[in-house]
């Protein structure tokens, strides 16, 4: 939801594509969802995780449907 919600802002937009030069296959501001001041990240949506490599905490769970997910906009995006 996070990223979703980010993308309705044109500022955020504008400054995405301007600093990925329209590549958001990377690390960038869209895929560091809960970013911490000192450049650490709570989650990366920009990953390749699967279910059999992460944890059975909930936040590890959830990374392989977040990486998913953000791939799945991204394409939109790019094929838009």
């Amino acid at each position: 939801m996070a990223i979703v919600a980010d993308l309705h802002f044109d500022s955020v937009i504008d400054h995405l594509l301007h600093n990925t030069k329209g590549n958001l296959f990377s690390i960038n501001e869209l895929s560091r969802m809960g970013e911490l001041r000192n450049g650490r990240s709570i989650r990366v949506a920009f990953n390749n995780k699967k279910m059999s490599e992460v944890g059975r905490e909930q936040h590890d769970l959830s990374e392989p449907f977040t990486g998913g997910a953000f791939d799945i906009l991204v394409e939109k995006f790019q094929i838009t």
